[in-house]
């Protein structure tokens, strides 16, 4: 998985310590990717809602608007919208989902599917908290 923010370089370092990614990052400030893939830069759109997003649009507006303040600068273009790709080896584009406002996102498990990799069940209860839930002791804080 790789990912690609508009803000500058300058931001790695907050972004990582805020979201806790790890993996590969990159960043694209001239929005050069953004327009090659027709992302919309908008706060505008109604559509999709993301069963993984938290917040409400207003709610995800102020957290954003929250960090830049933490920051004292916006970290990239604030208007603009994300998307999620998998591109299959060679470049041919296996899913594409362009998001059409702060609350939009592909579905985790479409992206999953779309890559070759089984499907989530988000509603589980992880095993350690199923096994406390049960009484015998095994979750954290167990004595």
């Amino acid at each position: 998985m790789v990912v690609i923010g508009c803000a500058g370089h300058t931001d790695i370092k907050g972004f990582r310590k805020e979201t806790k990614y790890t993996q590969e990052l990159y960043c694209d400030p001239d929005r050069r990717l953004y327009k090659a893939f027709e992302l919309k830069a908008s706060m505008g759109g109604t559509g999709g809602h993301s069963e993984h997003v938290k917040s409400s649009i207003v709610g995800g507006t102020l957290k954003s608007i929250w960090r830049g303040l933490k920051s004292m600068h916006a970290q990239g273009n604030v208007l603009q919208q994300g998307g999620a790709f998998v591109v299959a080896p060679g470049g041919t584009i296996l899913y594409e989902h362009r998001d059409d406002n702060p609350q939009d996102h592909a579905p985790i498990n479409d992206l999953l599917v779309a890559a070759g990799l089984p499907r989530f069940d988000f509603a589980a209860k992880p095993a350690a908290a199923s096994a406390d839930a049960a009484g015998d002791g095994a979750g954290v804080g167990a004595g």
